[in-house]
């Protein structure tokens, strides 16, 4: 597991050295944000440098420096579990109700690393979206406000949940405004979206953690090569309702994201080699987490993990629908660990 003692030792020297590059010069603050960068720093540690791990920064603190730490939407806990709302969460206040009270019984795990809010707008009863003259920009008014207050109470959660403070909250990149305006701690850029990529950073105030999705290896190290996200999720795995459209096979597999993270991870070491010949002295390059998606659930959650080396899994209904979320939050937690094999 991450836990062991080389790593600790690790993030501990590598905290020492952000504390201390933190607090003097342009520099140390640049050699600080490489540490924890390459350490992906914990959320616990973060916060002894001033961050607040609510996902403000404190003005006393070099917010270059603590924007990039707070990047790190988990660091010493693969595997790692994603939830993604279902595309019709904002459509009433029901299902709104219905998508808080779910994942709030799993946060209560404190094995939650990630919140996506990714939504669609609503639709009629023949399948088509809202959009006559005299309702669209109500409905769209409406449905806005739904999503933020959707998000920010994401974010509510997370902060008062003691035991998953770690955890993140990201808005689909369909509704940048909706981030901006709740305050999300990041992006979730979707493939059709990578080259919007720098106006969307510039629309925060702060630095965003970026996430991307990939369906293919050339995908994912174009995109990494060129924006650098903190994380990925790959696939479709198995079969999905959100992608009815796919037959078997069509599909991307389990194996994927663990050839994307062993790509990423040949990448980063040949950035390593390229700087080990420069005068300049860089941090190692840390790969981006990739996480499985699409048709996953507590039977099949340690196959994209265990046997094909990926960092994690990102769900949806498995959690969503389940009658109790805790139980399957804690499932695919302890099936995807058993027998990952990290030490």
């Amino acid at each position: 597991m991450w836990h062991s003692a080389w790593l600790s030792c690790l993030l501990l020297s590598s905290a020492h050295g952000f504390q201390a590059a933190a607090s003097t010069n342009a520099p140390s603050t640049a050699i600080a944000r490489q540490r924890a960068a390459s350490a992906r720093l914990s959320i616990s540690e973060i916060a002894d440098f001033g961050v607040d791990v609510d996902g403000d920064f404190d003005d006393d603190v070099d917010f270059d420096v603590a924007g990039d730490a707070a990047r790190c939407f988990a660091t010493t806990r693969a595997p790692f579990l994603a939830i993604i709302t279902e595309p019709d969460a904002c459509d009433n206040e029901q299902r709104m109700e219905q998508t808080i009270t779910a994942i709030r019984t799993a946060l209560s795990t404190g094995l939650v690393d990630l919140i996506s809010v990714r939504l669609q707008l609503p639709t009629q009863s023949d399948g088509h979206e809202v959009s006559t003259a005299s309702h669209k920009e109500q409905s769209m008014d409406a449905f806005k406000e739904r999503a933020v207050s959707l998000t920010r109470q994401m974010i509510e959660l997370v902060s008062a949940s003691g035991n998953n403070k770690h955890c993140r909250v990201v808005v689909s990149s369909d509704w940048v405004d909706v981030g901006v305006e709740a305050k999300a701690h990041g992006i979730h850029v979707k493939e059709k979206h990578f080259e919007r990529l720098p106006q969307i950073k510039a629309s925060f105030t702060y630095p965003p953690l970026i996430g991307m999705s990939t369906h293919s290896i050339e995908s994912a190290t174009r995109s990494f090569a060129k924006y650098d996200p903190d994380y990925y999720f790959c696939g479709t795995c198995y079969l999905s309702q959100t992608h009815p459209d796919k037959s078997a096979d069509e599909l991307e597999g389990p194996a994927l994201p663990g050839q994307v993270k062993r790509a990423l991870e040949q990448v980063c070491r040949d950035r390593d080699a390229s700087s080990s010949h420069s005068d300049h002295v860089a941090s190692p390059v840390k790969a981006p987490f990739v996480l499985g998606i699409g048709g996953i659930d507590a039977t099949n959650c340690h196959d994209p993990v265990a046997k094909y080396g990926a960092d994690g899994v990102a769900i949806i209904r498995a959690v969503l629908r389940a009658e109790s979320p805790d139980e399957v939050v804690e499932a695919m937690k302890e099936n995807m660990s058993k027998t990952v094999g990290r030490d």
